[in-house]
This record gives structure tokens, C-alpha cells and sequence, in this order.
């Protein structure tokens, strides 16, 4: 049986996608901790997961956390997941533990699961990340692989991309994220399985074991996310490029003007700093075509012996300092980074943020 563990604060709509497609891709039962759920719109949310047979709600505001709330997101992330391994552990009937975001969805092949040699306690997915454009009409079915040299150079050399790296191909994380035998002796991270000695855990790869990113996939969704994320505290880990993205985003939120020119001003960061070229990922068929919330995965039920240890324990642990069950997040960077450069079709996100403000010369 699969678990998969992940803290969010988002809309129904894409909470309902991200039920349905985790489900139908492999997981048999998500652990969901609601990280603001005073917040609008999220007792819609959480009356919809309380209703999914297969979906335990955590609402994880103040007395969830007591006087111990990690300040940082990225740190309550993990703590969540790394306390649903560990919980799990002597639980027989749960083989597998992932650590997932809100705006991913896993495709996991049993047969390649099941081939994982016993004494590998960690499983990497591929990360396929959404084609970002202007306006998707429906939800995204285009999404990016990590490339090889041959086809980033082909990419590059039609402007489709700032620089020959899958760093530049990508908006978001490179490394994908992980899945552990649950034990008390790994920890999720945000993309790594760590030790008890405080050391990354080997990781078993295979590219049939996916996640599917839906990473501002259009302008409206990035105004949404980065807006959020960038209020949700100080601020989260991400690899250089990324950060000055949302030190322009934070910038354009408290600057002046009204709200509907704020708005604007992201959407017009989105297609400078963001937004794919579309026709060109296409037409060089370096895409894969997918809808990650079709999958025909039928989730077993967690029999009630399990429902209850894991009910029982989380109870348990409410209000109670966690952080042992922290062990760091990830480092910068990932397969295939390397330092963005200037130049291409995508200004520097600070520059454009300048530019829009009227403060570019």
C-alpha cells in the first residue's frame, strides 16, 4: 500500500485534481494537512476531503501546532511528512511513503515498484513539470522532461530558452521528490530521503516512476501561487533563478497602485520571466502528452486497524513539539542545474519587475 503525505493551502478545484489524480496514479490513501485552514475558501476545502474515503484531513493551523509552528513552509512541509513515515512504521500493510506538493501528481508503476531491491529504502520520481502559456482552456496535457545536452543545445539555439540547461528549461524543482519504506531511521526532505546519520539516502531511479508538476502553467495560476507563496512566511527554498522571481513577485504585491493593477503587472512577469515557447517544445517533440488524472489505479482501503493507529497517532501528536521529525529540506540545484546566464528570449526577473514598475531606464 502507497501513502503520500502533503501539506497544502489551495483551491478546491485543484485540491479535487490533485485527489483524483494521486489516487488514479498509484496512492491508495493521502495524508492531507491543511497548512491555513481559517484561511477563505478552505472549509470547502477540507468538507471535500472529509467526504474522500481514501483521505485522511489534518487541519493544521494553531492547535495542530501549539507553540511549536515551524515559521518557515518548506520546514512544516517536511516535519509533517517526515511525522507520517515515521508513525507508519511498524504499520506492515504500508510499503511506501511519499512527500508530494498540492500542485503534483504521481504516475507509479507497480511492477517497477515492486522490482525495487529490499535493501533500497528510497525511490526517486521523475519530475515532469506543465508547459507554461498564456491560457490553458482546460488543465495542462503538454508537460517537460529533463532533456540531454543534443536537445537543450536545439532549444537554446531557437530561443526557446535563456541557456542550454534543464535549469532553464524548468520553472520550478529539477530533482523530483522521493518515496521511503517507512522507518524511523529516513526522513522526507523536500526532493531527498535523509539518514539517521544526517546523510542524503540512496534513491532507486526509474523513468516510470513520475511526478507531474503543474508549476505556474498559465499567467493567472502563476499570479495565484507565487502570490501566495510569497505571503505564506519567510521566504521558501528555491534555487537561485526562482528566488529573484519571487523577490520581483513580493515586489509587485507591495508596491502601489490598485489590485487590478497589480495583477496585471504579474501576468506581464509571467510572459517575460515564465511563459514557455510552446510551438518550439512541440515542434522539436521534446513534450510528452499526458493527462496525469486519468490513471486507472484502484486505491485499496487502509483496513481499520491501520486508519485508527494512524488517526489515533496524529491525535496524539497534536500540539506537541515535532521537530524531530525535521531533518533539513534540500540543497540548491538538482540534475542538470547549472547558473542561470543572461541573454535568450526571458529578461532577469528583478529587470522585468523594474521595467514594469517604470524604473528601467
Amino acid at each position: 500500500m502507497l501513502i503520500a503525505a502533503s501539506t497544502i493551502k489551495d483551491t478546491v478545484q485543484h485540491v479535487r485534481r490533485f485527489v483524483r489524480g494521486n489516487l488514479g496514479g498509484g496512492i491508495d490513501h493521502l495524508v492531507v494537512f491543511l497548512d491555513q485552514p481559517r484561511a477563505p475558501g478552505q472549509d470547502e476545502v477540507a468538507d471535500f476531503l472529509d467526504r474522500e474515503p481514501h483521505v485522511t484531513c489534518v487541519r493544521a493551523g494553531r492547535g495542530w501546532w501549539g507553540e511549536h509552528r515551524p515559521v518557515g513552509l518548506n520546514e512544516r512541509q517536511c516535519t509533517n511528512a517526515g511525522l507520517v513515515s515515521h508513525l507508519l512504521a511498524d504499520v506492515p500493510e504500508v510499503r511506501w511513503v511519499f512527500h508530494v506538493d498540492g500542485d503534483e501528481v504521481v504516475r507509479i508503476d507497480p511492477d517497477v515498484l515492486a522490482a525495487v531491491p529490499e535493501d533500497v529504502g528510497a525511490v526517486r520520481l521523475a519530475p515532469r513539470e506543465a508547459v507554461s502559456k498564456a491560457v490553458w482552456e482546460r488543465e495542462p496535457t503538454l508537460f517537460k522532461r529533463l532533456l540531454g545536452e543534443a536537445d537543450l543545445q536545439a532549444l537554446h539555439q531557437r530561443g526557446a530558452i535563456s541557456a542550454p540547461t534543464n535549469q532553464a528549461l524548468f520553472h520550478g524543482h529539477l530533482q523530483g521528490k522521493v518515496g521511503v519504506r517507512p522507518s524511523r531511521d529516513l526522513w522526507l526532505g523536500l526532493h531527498k530521503a535523509i539518514t539517521a546519520e544526517g546523510t542524503q539516502a540512496v534513491t532507486h531511479a526509474d523513468e516510470r516512476l513520475e511526478l507531474f508538476h503543474y508549476e505556474s502553467y498559465s499567467g493567472e495560476e502563476f499570479a495565484r501561487k507565487w502570490g501566495a507563496m510569497t505571503t505564506s512566511g519567510p521566504r521558501v527554498s528555491l534555487r537561485a533563478g526562482r528566488s529573484a522571481v519571487a523577490d520581483a513577485v513580493r515586489e509587485v504585491l507591495e508596491g502601489e497602485g490598485s489590485p487590478e493593477a497589480r495583477h496585471e503587472r504579474l501576468l506581464a512577469l509571467f510572459e517575460e520571466t515564465t511563459q514557455d515557447d510552446a510551438e518550439a517544445l512541440v515542434d522539436l517533440g521534446v513534450v510528452l502528452e499526458a493527462d496525469p488524472t486519468s490513471g486507472t489505479h484502484v486505491p485499496q482501503p487502509l483496513s481499520a486497524d491501520a486508519r485508527s493507529t494512524l488517526q489515533r497517532r496524529l491525535d496524539e501528536a497534536r500540539g506537541s513539539d515535532r521537530s524531530a521529525y525535521f531533518r533539513g529540506t534540500s540543497p540548491q540545484g538538482g540534475p542538470g542545474a547549472a547558473p542561470a546566464r543572461d541573454g535568450g528570449r526571458r529578461r532577469s526577473p528583478r529587470d522585468a519587475v523594474r521595467r514594469l514598475l517604470g524604473r528601467a531606464t
